[in-house]
């Protein structure tokens, strides 16, 4: 079996309150993204955060991650829509505490038990989650099935 490596970078200057850092992935997808402590806690700017990062890894991975728990049923989504949102608590030092993930899925001759079922397996074999699931408090996973 083979195994992909895939590469980030990131670089800071300054001190902890005043400094920001850009970071890079070896896509470019993101090339010299700015990222600061201040985005970090007071969410307000363009730059972004680890935590974001983490909730965009989560939510894409998770989508497809599901995609193929339903093709493996047979079936394929018309639509997945999945949020993802982690929890950063600072009190007694900076912690990741909960990650909850929304997930919305449009797919036909489909009940909203089943998509439930499929949520829950996915859990169990998305790599991302997987990795992050010691890290975090609680995971909390909502589902809910479009027409």
């Amino acid at each position: 079996m083979s195994t992909i490596t895939r590469k980030a970078e990131a670089n800071w200057k300054g001190d902890l309150d005043s400094g920001h850092g850009l970071v890079s992935t070896e896509s470019r997808v993101l090339t010299e993204s700015k990222f600061s402590f201040q985005q970090r806690v007071e969410g307000e700017g363009k730059d972004t955060n680890p935590e974001e990062l983490i909730a965009a890894s989560a939510a894409s991975c998770f989508a497809m991650a599901l995609s193929k728990t339903l093709q493996d049923e047979g079936k394929v989504a018309v639509k997945l829509q999945v949020r993802a949102e982690v929890s950063l608590t600072l009190e007694g030092g900076p912690r990741l505490t909960a990650m909850t993930l929304h997930i919305e899925g449009l797919i036909r001759d489909y009940s909203d038990e089943a998509l439930k079922k499929a949520v829950a397996k996915t859990a169990d074999h998305c790599p991302v989650l997987q990795l992050l699931k010691p890290g975090f408090d609680s995971i909390h996973l909502e589902s809910i099935l479009r027409s």
